[in-house]
Order: structure tokens, then C-alpha cells, then sequence
């Protein structure tokens, strides 16, 4: 009796994996792969829905980082004399990393931004920061800005194929509508 239980688990068991590789597979030549494929819906679908794709405000910054207030201070001076960046790594981290710099193009709510930080263009103050303290050169402030289709292809992406399973799984409804028997189901409710 035991070995019959362990076969039928071990059918069960069988089937649902068949099952699942087919629901796989079909999942993935509904949706996955059509928006992998179809480059021209995908651009149709970003440009009906273009309001969900832009940038929010951002920054284009240098941002220097030193453990020890008083590097931090010595490092913004030298900032403010225009010593360059590299003159300033060499100077401070001869034996040890006391300062490290970070250039690039910031959202505000980036990690590396602080939350209080006054928006305008130059040397910022030094901020406590992430148990580090920090200086800010901000080069440029971005306004919110649209992104174009190749910017946001990967979110645009993944929403095109929730949009099309989405819009799959009605039709499935409709054409496969669930029938519940109900006697069976006051059956079962009795039971649990």
C-alpha cells in the first residue's frame, strides 16, 4: 500500500513538472518572446504610454568622500583652490584611502545624494553622510526630463509583457469560462 502511495505522489509529482515546462514554454512564446521579437510593438506600446517614462530631477556631480571630518574640510578647501581631482587623491592617499571621488549623473533620491542637500550649482557644504563625510560639485541640475525609447527599453520591456499577459489571460477566461459544480463544492466545503 505504501509503494502504491509513493508511485501515485511520484506520477503526481511527474505531471506537474510536464505541466509546468508546458506552461513555460507557453508563456514564453505568448509573451516573453514576443516582446524580445517584435521591436516594432514594443516601440508602439512606449510611445501610447510615454508619460510613464522620464527622468525626475537630476544631478550631474563630482562627489568627494572622506571618513574624518577634518580630511573632508581640508579636501573642499583644496576644491575650492581648483586643485584638481587627481592632485587631491595623490596628496591625501598616500599611505591610506582617505578620500575617494564619485563623478557622474545623480537621481536626488540616489543613496550617494543627501536627503537635505541645497540644490545649486558649485561646491556644496560638507554633509554627514552614510557614516562618511562629503562634499558635493554640482556641474549641472537636469530637469525632469523624458526618456527616450532606448533610455527606458528595459522597464518599457517588462510592462509591455504584463500588459500582454494581462490582456491573454481575459481572453482565456472568456474562452475557457470556469464552471464550478457545485454539489461537489458543498461537498468539499463540508470536509475543510
Amino acid at each position: 500500500r505504501q509503494r502504491q502511495m509513493c508511485i501515485r505522489d511520484s506520477a503526481h509529482v511527474l505531471k506537474e513538472y510536464k505541466e509546468g515546462l508546458l506552461l513555460f514554454e507557453l508563456m514564453g512564446e505568448q509573451i516573453w518572446n514576443s516582446s524580445k521579437n517584435d521591436s516594432v510593438a514594443l516601440e508602439s506600446y512606449f510611445n501610447a504610454n510615454k508619460s510613464k517614462y522620464f527622468f525626475n530631477k537630476r544631478i550631474k556631480a563630482s562627489i568627494a568622500s572622506s571618513k574624518y571630518k577634518k580630511d573632508a574640510k581640508n579636501v573642499l578647501k583644496e576644491r575650492q583652490k581648483n586643485q584638481s581631482e587627481q592632485a587631491i587623491i595623490e596628496s591625501y592617499n598616500s599611505n591610506e584611502v582617505l578620500v575617494t571621488f564619485n563623478a557622474g549623473t545623480f537621481n536626488l533620491n540616489d543613496n550617494a545624494i543627501p536627503s537635505n542637500l541645497k540644490l545649486e550649482k558649485g561646491l556644496s557644504k560638507i554633509y554627514k553622510h552614510n557614516d562618511t563625510f562629503i562634499s558635493l560639485n554640482i556641474l549641472e541640475i537636469l530637469p525632469k526630463q523624458q526618456k527616450s525609447f532606448t533610455e527606458a527599453k528595459g522597464i518599457v520591456m517588462s510592462d509591455f509583457q504584463d500588459d500582454k499577459e494581462q490582456k491573454w489571460l481575459k481572453e482565456l477566461k472568456v474562452k475557457y469560462p470556469v464552471k464550478i459544480n457545485r454539489a461537489v463544492y458543498s461537498t468539499i466545503k463540508g470536509k475543510y
